[in-house]
């Protein structure tokens, strides 16, 4: 069964800009078996009778990648500042700020902004200062560090209260160069008010998949600047060979 987007964004609840969150890095083989898994209890996201959707978002940070530091020492509060391109039809772009607020739980704020918008006014920008501040980070310090655009397969619980995606052909891209990541498989993220049971028992009882703690932009960032530490996720760049 699958649902419209339009459909789908105007039922606001589904929105989910508050929590939790869990990670998997899956086999691209496993693909269609998770989604047939899925069709009981979830709808599949469609727009203009496509499936598939393509992200691209613009990372922020300080020149010595203070944000991403604070995510490698599990600092609760954190913030992740970045702008996002849905280009599926009509370009659209809004200015997101992602928190930690408690283990697996994120806050996110979000506004549309225009096409053209200019990423230097970003400091201008009211709940992104706000949110800086309390890390003691002024939002001047900060700029476009990484785009990473990838493709994305969305689904919608029928009760609108969780949401699971599939992110393929993930790539990186700054001025130290380009990388693809995790080529032959995809990123399912599931995002729940609350635990959800039964497709995690499905991943780890049929496929022997946990969840990892993975952020695409730290892992793009440290494949693509040497003097970053890989420590955090030293498993996932030798499990993967990134």
């Amino acid at each position: 069964m699958r649902i419209s987007l339009e459909k789908f964004l105007a039922k606001k609840s589904a929105q989910l800009l508050r929590r939790r969150e869990w990670k998997f890095i899956v086999p691209r083989e496993n693909e269609n078996l998770i989604a047939r898994f899925l069709r009981d209890d979830f709808l599949q996201i469609f727009h203009d009778d496509r499936e598939t959707f393509f992200y691209r978002n613009f990372y922020f940070d300080t020149a010595d990648f203070r944000l991403l530091k604070l995510h490698r020492t599990g600092r609760r509060n954190r913030v992740k500042i970045r702008v996002r391109a849905y280009e599926n039809g009509k370009i659209k772009k809004f200015l997101e700020c992602k928190k930690k607020i408690a283990p697996r739980e994120i806050l996110k704020l979000r506004r549309e902004i225009a096409s053209d918008f200019d990423f230097k006014k970003i400091a201008d920008e009211k709940f992104v200062a706000e949110n800086l501040q309390n890390l003691k980070i002024s939002p001047t310090e900060i700029s476009s560090k990484m785009e990473i655009f990838y493709a994305r397969k969305n689904f919608v619980s029928r009760d609108f209260r969780a949401r699971i995606s599939f992110d393929f052909d993930i790539c990186a891209k700054c001025e130290k160069g380009e990388r693809e990541l995790l080529e032959n498989f995809f990123v399912l993220e599931i995002k729940s008010e609350k635990f959800p049971k039964k497709i995690i028992q499905f991943l780890a009882h049929n496929l022997k998949i946990r969840a990892t703690r993975i952020s695409k932009y730290c892992v793009a960032a440290c494949a693509l600047n040497e003097d970053l530490s890989k420590t955090r996720w030293r498993k996932i760049f030798k499990k993967y060979r990134i």
